[in-house]
């Protein structure tokens, strides 16, 4: 007697934790990405042709991640210019510095930048902050359709503040025009005159 209502007893809280497991299952199911989109709207095949992206699994077909708000990006009006996806703060120019320079020029332009409503409290990006601004499914520039920045010159290569972990005397950047693609160079070295990577600074997203 004893085990039946042992049974007839656990029997609903079994069943109250089988209906508590499976709502939460469908609340994680339904839950938004936090990922933005990558901006990329059709297919390939292995040869590079465009082709109906109906059951290829690729990234054209399902366009997960978050829809960029529209408009896209704010002019402020005083030579920055606002993501409204991650609320950061970017030089309207792009090159507003003009010339190239080694990864600890770039650290100091940066820092001593005094611009807009951010005043003096710019930074280099780091490479996530800097691969924010990337639209995979557009290349020269790699950027968002409308965007509002200027003196966008290809190739352009921009220093970022993350360094290379594997051998901290290298430092990774981004490349506008393919991608804003992950390339790393020498902080010191004079290869930065052949890729002749400058300073795009951004505020905000402390």
């Amino acid at each position: 007697m004893l085990r039946k209502n042992f049974i007839v007893k656990a029997l609903p809280v079994f069943a109250g934790v089988f209906l508590l497991s499976l709502s939460t299952c469908v609340v994680q199911e339904e839950q938004d990405s936090t990922v933005p989109k990558t901006g990329q709207t059709l297919c390939y095949d292995t040869a590079g042709a465009v082709i109906d992206c109906e059951g290829t699994g690729q990234d054209g077909e399902y366009q997960a991640g978050v829809a960029s708000p529209d408009p896209r990006f704010t002019d402020n009006g005083d030579d920055t210019v606002t993501d409204n996806l991650t609320g950061l703060i970017w030089t309207k120019d792009s090159n507003r510095a003009g010339e190239s320079m080694i990864w600890q020029e770039a650290l100091d332009y940066c820092e001593d930048l005094s611009l807009g409503a951010c005043g003096d409290n710019w930074r280099l990006p780091n490479i996530r902050e800097a691969r924010s601004l990337s639209n995979y499914g557009s290349i020269q520039p790699s950027l968002p359709s409308g965007h509002p920045f200027t003196n966008v010159v290809m190739p352009m290569y921009y220093w970022t503040s993350t360094t290379v972990t594997e051998d901290p005397t290298f430092c990774w950047t981004m490349n506008v025009g393919w991608g804003l693609e992950d390339y790393f160079l020498s902080k010191i070295n004079d290869v930065y005159t052949t890729l002749a990577p400058t300073a795009w600074c951004v505020c905000g997203g402390q």
